[in-house]
């Protein structure tokens, strides 16, 4: 099933709803529906509440000493403490039921310093202790104490609260006269009680005067629907140390109170049952909500691979309207020249040799005395790999923008797309250009091929063409390039091919030496979409985190589909 803590973060705990209501679903699938096998394990009494609530006294008085550390000081309690008898005799799924993946240790844990909580320096551990209650009638119970809640600096072990409540067969809330209000405290009230777990409120510290504990029962009646016997007030413990403040509760008929209370509130095993079917529909019920993160996480990935996979045809479309549609396309012009080399056409060979070492050689030397700019040594390649790389870099800022329209602040993505930068795109393009030139060159072959093949099958032709001047003036076009700085194609190929294109328009041809063109034109603008795709898109499509998928989703409602069904047909949950 799906791991719903994927859209979870702990720092979104306090201000999201959402976030506490996906994991608190988590945690219930977790720990109580998928453990419906567990009926009749050891029941858990978890305690949480508020800074200085008073939750460890609670726990001392229920253990009839004092074993877990009281202090006046804030976030005294970091870290979950586990009370049983024979504790490590506990089945070993119970006792990672209840750790939760912690370090198990037995000493008292060192509290950190609020700098050291911000800067994440928190390790989950459980700390456990082999002690039975002291009380006959809870016996057969294991208590959890749990970390505060109440203050931001908790936030760094706040997911603890909730995964040790969800393990709780009874929730006992601990609050004061003065945090009984706490909207926070109410909210995760308001949800563990929605959920079905067995609850009761413990007010601590109070004032022993008539009144006292109105205010407290009418406002947790009103909002959470708390009951008057799910409700219990403990005076303020005297004391001059934790012994003595345990000593004077456990003496006063308070102790006696609390202890029948959270008696008759454990559930039975018929009772687990029906807190079970209670769990499963709040999950059924808020499952959508729980999963909206992660489908707003599956939708964004989604939508981001989408954008990226249209990066290599929309790079090669802008290849096709910029380089494939100008006057001179040099790749034909060579597949023109490889046909006349198949040809055998006299002199072209040397012609060619001669006149690269015209424009080549005397350049530097021509053009420092006539006084014009050096002519660039530039190749086809290179012309053909700055275009690959502009259109790329285009197509890059198309797909920014729209990332940035769609779901700006939703796409981690967004911001890495946002810094590539033409560097990045020509160091990726460059790395697979020896593959990209050797396909291109295959092409331009294969399109001289079919024109060889034309030309053998009309001597007319091949004879016109041997004997046509359509390498005159080869000469004079390497003097405009040394004079003007035009490039090797524009001095050497383009008169070549222009000359023998003429010659196959005047026979007849031009039709099929369109043809060859166009298809070469749109073999071309394949390989660049390609070579795209192998370059850029492949690593940028590796770099977006997916959570799940949407099969993941469906998956999961199928699981508590299933369950649900199950918990309700069982003869225990109809009791």
């Amino acid at each position: 099933m799906l791991d719903l803590s994927l859209s979870l973060g702990a720092h979104n705990l306090r201000n999201s709803a959402d976030t506490r209501t996906c994991l608190w679903t988590k945690l219930l699938i977790e720990k109580q529906i998928c453990l419906q096998t567990g009926i009749d394990r050891p029941r858990v009494i978890a305690l949480f509440g508020p800074t200085n609530a008073g939750k460890s006294t609670i726990v001392n008085l229920l253990l009839g000493q004092p074993l877990a550390p009281m202090s006046a000081t804030a976030r005294h309690t970091q870290h979950p403490t586990l009370f049983a008898a024979n504790v490590h005799a506990l089945a070993s799924n119970e006792l990672v039921h209840l750790s939760s993946g912690h370090s198990i240790i037995t000493e008292v844990p060192t509290s950190l310093s609020d700098e050291a909580l911000s800067r994440g320096e928190y390790q989950r551990t459980l700390r456990v202790v082999d002690v039975a209650p002291a009380h006959t009638k809870l016996a057969d119970t294991v208590i959890l104490d749990t970390p505060d809640f109440s203050t931001e600096a908790a936030d760094a072990y706040l997911a603890e609260v909730f995964h040790a409540s969800a393990c709780a067969d009874l929730l006992v809330c601990v609050v004061t006269p003065e945090s009984y209000a706490d909207a926070f405290g109410l909210d995760l009230l308001r949800t563990f009680a929605q959920s079905g777990k067995h609850m009761i409120v413990v007010g601590n510290k109070v004032p022993q005067q008539a009144g006292a504990t109105d205010d407290m029962r009418a406002l947790l009646q009103r909002e959470i629907g708390m009951q008057h016997h799910h409700f219990v007030a403990l005076p303020i413990a005297h004391g001059r140390d934790g012994q003595e403040r345990v000593e004077s509760l456990l003496a006063s008929s308070a102790c006696e109170d609390l202890v029948n209370a959270l008696h008759a509130s454990l559930p039975t095993s018929q009772s687990r049952f029906r807190q079970l079917r209670l769990h499963i529909d709040w999950v059924r019920s808020h499952l959508a909500e729980a999963l909206a993160p992660v489908q707003a996480q599956i939708d964004t990935a989604s939508r981001s691979k989408q954008a990226v996979s249209s990066l290599a045809d929309a790079s090669a479309s802008h290849f096709a309207e910029t380089y494939l549609t100008r006057d001179r396309y040099p790749e034909f012009d060579l597949a023109i020249v490889r046909v006349l080399r198949l040809l055998e056409v006299p002199v072209l060979g040397p012609a060619l040799r001669l006149s690269n070492r015209i424009v080549r050689v005397p350049i530097k030397a021509v053009g420092k005395a006539l006084g014009f700019a050096q002519t660039s040594k530039r190749s086809i390649a290179d012309d053909e790999r700055d275009a690959i790389v502009r259109c790329a870099l285009r197509s890059v800022d198309h797909m920014n923008a729209r990332l940035r329209e769609q779901y700006t602040a939703n796409s981690s993505f967004a911001t890495t797309a946002a810094t590539l930068d033409e560097a990045w795109i020509r160091t990726r393009i460059e790395s697979c250009l020896d593959t990209h030139h050797a396909d291109v060159t295959h092409r331009i072959e294969a399109r001289a091929q079919s024109l060889y093949e034309a030309l053998k099958a009309k001597p007319k032709v091949l004879a016109a063409l041997r004997a046509s001047n359509a390498l005159a003036g080869l000469g004079s076009a390497a003097a405009v390039v040394i004079s003007h700085g035009l490039n090797w194609h524009d001095a050497v190929l383009a008169p070549v091919a222009v000359g023998v294109q003429q010659e196959l328009l005047r026979h007849g041809l031009g039709v099929f030496v369109d043809q060859q063109r166009a298809k070469l034109k749109l073999e071309h603008q394949q390989l660049v979409a390609s070579l795209v795709e192998t370059s850029i898109v492949n690593e940028l499509l590796a770099a977006i985190r997916e959570p799940a998928n949407q099969q993941d989703i469906d998956h999961t409602y199928a699981t508590i589909d299933v369950l649900h069904a199950r918990i309700h047909s069982e003869q225990g949950g109809a009791a």
